[in-house]
Parts: structure tokens; C-alpha cells; sequence
């Protein structure tokens, strides 16, 4: 009795998987691109804001800053989102740190799948992150 079922690919047949450390270098770029438009269009309602990318702790963030011993002594307020991405199950795990006016909030974490349902999922948490950054920082002020 003989198996018919087909003999897995190999060589030029082979599907091409994409190595682990280009696969993550990959999807932290488009993570990283995803939440530096939000940050570049909340930036735009806010011109003292500052855009900032950053290597914390061994993670990428991505966020804005006003304030601090830079400008006078203005008191320091930010929001940062902390990415990490695991390239063998497509995921990521964002950590949302938002500092009003010399205090530190709550953080948050947020992990998603990177589906297309996952990326809006995404854009929501990033968005309401900044919202939530405006109406703190603006109604203190």
C-alpha cells in the first residue's frame, strides 16, 4: 500500500519563512510606524509636544514629552508606549505610561495578536491613550 499524499517541498519548492530576527525587526517597524502617526497627528494639536523614540530597557517606545530641566523647569509630561513584539506567534504587547504634570498614571498593557482585527484592535487602545493624555494634560492646565 503506498501514501499518496504529496512529498513535503524542499529547495526552491520550499515555502521561505522569514528569519525570527528580520520577522520581529518587521513587525516592530510596522508597530512602531502605527503609533508614531498618532503620536505625529496628536502632536499636531499640541506643537509643544514633543515626538520622541526611545530604547527603554531593552524595548522600543514611541511617544510625545513636553517639559522637564530642558525647558525651565516646566513641569514633565508624557506619554510613552513601550512595544514588544513575539515574531513566532505574531503577537504584540504594547505598556502605555502617561505621566500629567510631574505624576505618574496608572500604566496599562495591552497584548493583541497582530491579525487585522488585532491591528484595529491596536490603533483603538494607542488612540484612546492619547485621548485620555489630552483631557488629563488640558483640563489641569
Amino acid at each position: 500500500m503506498s501514501d499518496s499524499s504529496p512529498a513535503p517541498a524542499v529547495g526552491r519548492d520550499a515555502p521561505v519563512r522569514e528569519p525570527p530576527a528580520l520577522r520581529s525587526l518587521s513587525l516592530r517597524e510596522a508597530l512602531q510606524a502605527q503609533v508614531s502617526a498618532c503620536a505625529e497627528e496628536f502632536k499636531a494639536y499640541a506643537p509643544r509636544l514633543r515626538v520622541r523614540h526611545a530604547v527603554y530597557d531593552g524595548a522600543w517606545v514611541v511617544g510625545v514629552q513636553v517639559g522637564g530641566r530642558l525647558e525651565g523647569g516646566l513641569a514633565y509630561s508624557r506619554l510613552d508606549f513601550e512595544l514588544s513584539v513575539e515574531p513566532d506567534s505574531d503577537r504584540a504587547e504594547l505598556v502605555r505610561r502617561c505621566t500629567v504634570r510631574n505624576r505618574d498614571e496608572p500604566r496599562a498593557t495591552f497584548d493583541v495578536s497582530l491579525d487585522e482585527d488585532g491591528r484595529r484592535r491596536l490603533e483603538g487602545f494607542v488612540e484612546a491613550g492619547f485621548l485620555e493624555f489630552a483631557r488629563r494634560y488640558f483640563d489641569e492646565s
